[in-house]
């Protein structure tokens, strides 16, 4: 307990902090959600149904960016992206989630900005608790709600400056390469809280992405993909567009 006293101390004082440091040093959960005695970051609890339909939203918007297939008016005439990446889900960012929603499915005071984490948080009245079909319609309803931040038409060269657009700018960001969301339901007020964490978060005055393409193809070649993070299985999936970390496969992509 006195590290995490420690942890939040330092957080206040405006220092920084490395969450994979923490992790490694932290022998007991710092936040409620958390079984007691549990130790294991990597379990996801979020229902795999909802995971891959929350990882295919985000994803699909990631290649709507890189192919120039926003239809927006205040998307036209920017730059696509032949080196923006597919996210993949991770499990401790997904805890890391649950702990930005409070027990009354209000947002909860956090930390994320301080260790780096891009955060998007939305709730939802409903009549009666989502099961995951309806789970995955909020998630797609939530995402589609985050890109409406952008109230304006975006710079050519897609340069972060409208700090109302950071949810939009959350689930872009060409530096982001994992995230994970989490769920909770309250009975008493019927609201249904989501929320998403993102290991990276767009800084003002940079690019959201490498504004690299003018064609509505994405990436299409491995090299340019791998310059960016190295990496012998980083690849190029041509059909939607997006580089991807992991080799590819004999299943042709949903995207």
């Amino acid at each position: 307990m006195l590290l995490l006293l420690i942890t939040l101390i330092f957080l206040q004082k405006g220092g920084a902090i490395s969450l994979d440091l923490l992790l490694q040093n932290w022998n007991f959960y710092p936040w409620k959600f958390l079984p007691k005695g549990k130790a294991e970051w990597t379990f996801c609890q979020m229902s795999p149904a909802v995971i891959n339909a929350v990882t295919d939203s985000h994803n699909k918007l990631r290649a709507k960016v890189a192919k120039r297939n926003l239809r927006n008016a205040f998307f036209e005439g920017i730059p696509g992206s032949k080196t923006l990446f597919k996210l993949k889900y991770d499990c401790t960012h997904e805890q890391l989630a649950r702990g930005t929603i409070g027990n009354d499915c209000k947002h909860s005071s956090n930390y994320m900005k301080k260790i780096g984490k891009g955060e998007n948080f939305i709730r939802y009245k409903v009549a009666k608790k989502p099961n995951v079909a309806k789970q995955k319609k909020l998630f797609a309803r939530a995402v589609e709600s985050w890109m409406n931040t952008v109230k304006r038409p975006l710079s050519s060269g897609v340069v972060y400056t409208d700090t109302d657009t950071e949810p939009f700018a959350n689930m872009i960001y060409n530096k982001t390469l994992k995230f994970g969301c989490s769920f909770l339901f309250c009975d008493e007020t019927r609201w249904a809280a989501l929320a998403c964490v993102y290991d990276n978060r767009p800084k003002s005055g940079k690019p959201l992405y490498w504004a690299d393409s003018r064609s509505s193809t994405g990436c299409e070649r491995s090299e340019p993909c791998k310059e960016v993070i190295g990496g012998t299985d980083v690849n190029c999936d041509t059909f939607s567009g997006l580089c991807d970390q992991d080799p590819p496969t004999s299943r042709r992509s949903k995207l």
